[in-house]
């Protein structure tokens, strides 16, 4: 197997330049599909794909048990060791594989209750079944980049990743376009197959990983080890997916299909910029943070805010100034109420990006009870203010009770890193 870049040679700017790449390519794909989404089936058909999405990321979380990030920690810790790290990436591809099978088993015999429960007298339990199926594939796609980020292989994750994000965005389209919502919930599915077969095939041919790995035996060292990231991954995904289908469906249930659709609109702006700040040094920043401690770790965490601060306001100022542009240009112009609910989600969003950095290091750090219970906190506290908020303030109350919550949620991250970070015991 092949050795990757040390470490010690992987420089933040290096990685996030890699990183950004891929990134910056994914977004613009992203603003594509959504421009020809939005002018083909409006602020309802968003609604409905929302909770797909979500459905979906719900699904792929409980696939993968979380245990992408312990992957990435133990495959980069082990990668001068080939004995161990068949055992890692073993055990993970089979826990990948087990979950996936029982969940697909469990979506058939539900598939009803499910529809029911997200789209209420619309049609779609068999719909979620197939995407369910799909997720078998993407949840072991994840996998192989989790490997490949562990053996910090830069330049393969980013070209896996410019490949298939090209090609799910060329289909995506031709979904919408031919087929409407059913043609582009449809490629939800179509595109999980199509992305696995060829990271796949990329991984094979480079020889970074052979066949022979994954009839490996199971270690149950290392799933307990992976179960602890497990706890961390898992709580943050199923929190965040959870609170978007609870407000998703409160939004529908209250206030109309076409204002849930409007605000799913308006998250996904937000995710888009938040992820290519995230992505463009999450290749360096786990492992990083895992091998250095005290002030080691407190100048590493003012180098990274140094230069997310100016990035977001920057990003944020300009969404929002030039929102009367871009809504029309990105969405269509039955989209142009989401610049009334703006202001509170960019807010929101300067704080979130930092309260990430705080909770990497946690992850780092392997203190699953404070991140889980910080993760719970969040969900509850955004989902409970949501309600209430919207209640008064309409759509824009969901975004208030978003801005409050990254305010606790970063006092909270806080709290809890203070005898890590902020105050260690011993330098």
């Amino acid at each position: 197997m092949k050795n990757g870049l040390t470490l010690t040679n992987m420089s933040f700017l290096k990685s996030s330049y890699y990183n950004a790449i891929a990134t910056g390519i994914g977004i613009l794909t992203r603003l594509v599909v959504n421009k020809i989404t939005a002018l083909f089936i409006g602020p309802e058909g968003f609604a409905v794909y929302g909770q797909f999405k979500d459905f979906v990321a719900l699904a792929i979380s409980f696939c993968q048990l979380g245990t992408e990030n312990g992957v990435i920690k133990y495959v980069s810790e082990q990668k001068a060791n080939p004995n161990e790290l068949k055992k890692i990436i073993s055990t993970a591809f089979k826990v990948h594989l087990i979950c996936a099978l029982l969940l697909v088993s469990s979506v058939f015999i539900f598939k009803e209750t499910l529809n029911r429960l997200l789209f209420e007298n619309s049609s779609y339990g068999n719909y979620i079944f197939i995407s369910t199926v799909s997720i078998v594939f993407i949840a072991l796609q994840n996998l192989f980049l989790s490997i490949l980020n562990g053996l910090q292989l830069l330049k393969k994750f980013v070209l896996i990743t410019i490949f298939t994000t090209i090609i799910t965005a060329i289909i995506s389209v031709l979904g919408v376009y031919f087929y409407k919502l059913d043609g582009l919930i449809l490629t939800i599915a179509l595109n999980h197959i199509i992305v696995f077969l060829m990271t796949l095939w990329i991984i094979l041919k480079s020889n970074h990983i052979s066949i022979s790995i994954f009839k490996e035996s199971f270690s149950l060292t290392y799933f307990k080890k992976l179960l602890h990231f497990s706890a961390m991954s898992l709580s943050g995904m199923l929190s965040l997916s959870l609170s978007l289908l609870f407000i998703r469906t409160h939004i529908m249930n209250t206030s109309g299909i076409e204002n849930a659709g409007l605000w799913d609109a308006a998250w996904r702006i937000s995710a888009m910029y938040l992820l290519f700040l995230t992505s463009s040094f999450k290749f360096y920043i786990l492992p990083t943070f895992s091998a250095i401690h005290n002030s080691k770790l407190k100048a590493e965490i003012f180098k990274i805010w140094r230069i997310t601060f100016p990035v977001i306001l920057l990003i944020t100022g300009g969404i929002y100034l030039l929102k009367d542009f871009w809504i029309p240009l990105l969405f269509s112009e039955e989209f142009i109420a989401i610049g009334s609910i703006l202001i509170f989600q960019l807010l929101g969003d300067i704080i979130k990006i930092h309260s990430w950095t705080l909770g990497n290091i946690l992850m780092a750090k392997s203190q699953t009870k404070s991140f889980v219970a910080i993760q719970i906190a969040w969900a509850v506290l955004f989902s409970s203010l949501s309600y209430f908020l919207m209640n008064k303030y309409g759509l824009k109350g969901i975004t208030m009770a978003y801005f409050f919550t990254c305010i606790v949620h970063f006092l909270m991250q806080n709290i809890a890193v203070k005898n890590i970070l902020w105050f260690p015991k011993t330098d």
